[in-house]
């Protein structure tokens, strides 16, 4: 098990029209606004809801300076195999879609993150990146379905269900989710010495670390630190670790 490795930290999706997403968000599902960033312009750039054990959702609202065609490069996740996300355990879940499409999987007061949910075209192939690469435990496995432990709350699953390349889930405003490491510089170093590629964004953004240009811990927008990696479906995790000043840490609640 990898010990350097604490939880999901958020799960992030793209939104077009951002009045209604709000209101169902904020309105009817009662999460909390915890912090915004802002564009050059003084438009939304990210949204950040709060939910339990100091985890969020991140929106990214369309704005011009963030305009889907450009974001990526190609705007390709509606190609990749997100399926779903969990909030919280316990009987009687309901399944739920945002005003865009996006499917959650929610039990009733319960507003963490335990599961994410992946469609994956070659399961044997998924397993050893999490177990080889991200050095996980797998806790669960049938022909037709695996777990991957993150703590003893959260787990990522790999469903043995290839796809057509297109998101059957009609997730299409998926991004990205959070994995939280206690140490990442450490954890870098160990990535690269197994040579495994990192970004400084996504994969399409075009900025790679190399052994010339090694990775090295520097403060975003948020205060905390990040980089990229990219799963064998091309689904991206964003590997981040908080700092002191880390809006993460100042706006989360218990």
């Amino acid at each position: 098990m990898n010990s350097n490795v604490k939880e999901i930290g958020h799960v992030s999706f793209k939104i077009y029209d951002e009045i209604p997403f709000r209101n169902f968000y904020e309105n009817e599902l009662k999460l909390k606004t915890g912090f915004i960033l802002k564009t050059e312009d003084g438009k939304d750039r990210i949204i950040y809801y709060q939910l339990n054990h100091g985890q969020f959702l991140e929106v990214f609202p369309k704005t011009k300076s963030t305009d889907w065609a450009d974001y990526d490069g190609h705007s390709n996740e509606d190609k990749l195999s997100y399926q779903y996300t969990t909030l919280g355990k316990g009987d009687h879940p309901e399944m739920i879609r945002d005003h865009e499409g996006n499917l959650f999987e929610m039990y009733p007061g319960a507003h963490y993150i335990s599961k994410v949910t992946y469609k994956v075209n070659n399961i044997e192939k998924s397993k050893k990146f999490y177990t080889d690469i991200l050095a996980l435990n797998i806790i669960s496995e049938t022909p037709n379905a695996v777990q991957i432990k993150i703590n003893d709350e959260q787990i990522v699953e790999l469903l043995n269900q290839p796809y057509t390349g297109d998101n059957h889930s009609d997730n299409k405003g998926f991004c990205h989710y959070s994995l939280i490491v206690k140490d990442i510089e450490a954890e870098a170093r160990r990535l690269e010495q197994i040579g495994y590629l990192m970004t400084a964004g996504p994969l399409n953004s075009g900025h790679p670390y190399t052994k010339e240009n090694p990775y090295k811990a520097v403060k975003h927008s948020e205060k905390s630190y990040n980089f990229y990696i990219q799963d064998p479906d091309f689904n991206e995790i964003e590997v981040m670790s908080y700092s002191a000043e880390s809006y993460q840490v100042k706006y989360a609640t218990e």
